[in-house]
């Protein structure tokens, strides 16, 4: 089985375009992934030659054959918070819980006070 990976877009500075690449799946490692999980894969980076076609140019690519496939998308479901910022959390929205837009306009002013009074 091929797949096809890429940078994840989070990680790219702006205006960065993501780059992608080939990983051949065997045995055990097909199906160990679907189409949008994120993973780390170890393998081995071999030259794949692509197919010659008569007055062509001779083409190759990078492909890595993978031995090892881990998914991490459990990682990220889990975010850790202080117990301190959480009560402190709650706190602020419980402050607020009559007027939520009183309680989003005072984080505006106090992050980004040049987009506070634009909306």
């Amino acid at each position: 089985q091929e797949i096809k990976i890429q940078e994840q877009v989070q990680r790219l500075s702006v205006g960065s375009i993501p780059r992608c690449m080939m990983v051949i799946l065997e045995d055990d490692l097909v199906d160990s992934c679907k189409s949008g999980d994120d993973i780390t894969v170890y393998g081995v980076v071999m030259q794949r030659w692509k197919p010659f076609h008569e007055d062509a140019r001779c083409n190759v690519e990078l492909v890595l054959k993978a031995n090892y496939v881990k998914v991490n998308n459990e990682q990220l479901a889990g975010v850790v918070i202080d117990e301190e910022v959480r009560k402190e959390f709650e706190d602020f929205w419980e402050k607020h819980k009559n007027d939520p837009l009183a309680g989003r306009n005072e984080i505006l002013a106090s992050l980004c006070p040049q987009v506070f009074g634009l909306y």
